[in-house]
């Protein structure tokens, strides 16, 4: 993905899983296709929802390893099994949903019954394992293939990515810090990051954080997110950690979504760790000195990379 520019907003993703699902329809309506053509598309689509599932960082299975799932019983009403395209689209409608209430503008009106992100992709490949052995296609060469042929194919075709949270920069500078006081191996930590703090005002670095934070609110505990990293600059001589972390968190609380909801201000004393209502989510906020300054924003109902799902 780095090498082809790196990956997409979740949204931009599923504007082009429907774009690959469409193309699929027409390959599999186009009786002259001699079987290449399907391999591409039933490729594509595996790695571009594997590439969502990443961003949210969801466990995907090998395409070689993918079973398909039994056919549906028929029922009295419908003799025939159902057509497993149709239920790849219902699958890719499910994923899209998902999306859209993390990284989009839509909130529903109620979560129950929905699935995490990295539930939805697996069964949409299970379903593209079945389409696959429907028609003899080997869908793990077929995505080994595709994936040698993008970087000398696509490398030039894409603009440079949006941040990503998943793959920032700040990850890696706040995973040099070996013993912390969160307690948990940072190297094991489900964590998304801000974008690189610029030279810009502090407000207008805050700023640049409230997308990605909003979607880390949403999605932390259904994808099962540890932890948000904020990386500042240099502090000078006659700044303190203590201050700057205040001074994000307060400019955060500003860029709350629903601030006419509730008054989102920071809180804490000199013992417990200061923390912010951001989202509706309660975030508690670890600060971390060193040649930059981190903060480490957890929701207050998750606890550490190692609870089980």
């Amino acid at each position: 993905m780095t090498r082809v520019g790196g990956y997409w907003r979740p949204l931009a993703a599923v504007a082009r899983l429907l774009e690959e699902l469409g193309e699929l329809a027409e390959t599999l309506a186009s009786h002259g296709d001699d079987g290449h053509g399907l391999a591409s598309e039933l490729a594509d689509l595996w790695i571009i929802t594997t590439a969502v599932a990443d961003q949210f960082l969801g466990e995907v299975a090998e395409p070689g390893s993918l079973k398909s799932p039994p056919p549906p019983s028929p029922e009295p009403s419908n003799p025939e099994p159902s057509d497993p395209f149709r239920g790849l689209v219902a699958a890719g409608g499910q994923i899209a949903r998902i999306v859209n209430y993390y990284d989009g503008p839509k909130t529903p009106r109620a979560l129950a019954g929905w699935p995490p992100l990295n539930d939805a992709v697996a069964e949409f490949h299970r379903l593209l394992a079945t389409v696959a052995h429907a028609h003899g296609v080997d869908l793990g060469m077929a995505v080994a293939d595709k994936l040698a042929a993008i970087p000398a194919r696509d490398s030039d075709r894409f603009a440079q990515a949006e941040h990503d949270p998943s793959t920032a920069p700040c990850l890696e500078q706040f995973r040099l810090i070996q013993t912390t006081e969160w307690g948990v191996d940072v190297e094991r930590a489900r964590l998304w990051g801000a974008p690189t703090w610029s030279a810009q005002p502090l407000a207008s670095n805050v700023a640049a954080i409230a997308p990605t934070l909003t979607s880390f609110t949403r999605a932390a505990t259904r994808e099962r997110l540890d932890g948000y990293v904020v990386t500042g600059p240099a502090l000078g001589s006659t700044d303190t950690l203590d201050e700057w972390v205040r001074d994000v968190l307060s400019e955060l609380a500003s860029h709350d979504p629903r601030h006419d909801e509730a008054v989102s201000q920071p809180a804490g004393d000199s013992v417990a760790e200061p923390a912010v209502t951001f989202n509706g989510v309660r975030l508690s906020a670890a600060a971390f000195s060193g040649p930059y300054p981190h903060i480490l924003l957890r929701p207050s109902d998750v606890r550490g990379a190692d609870r089980s799902r």
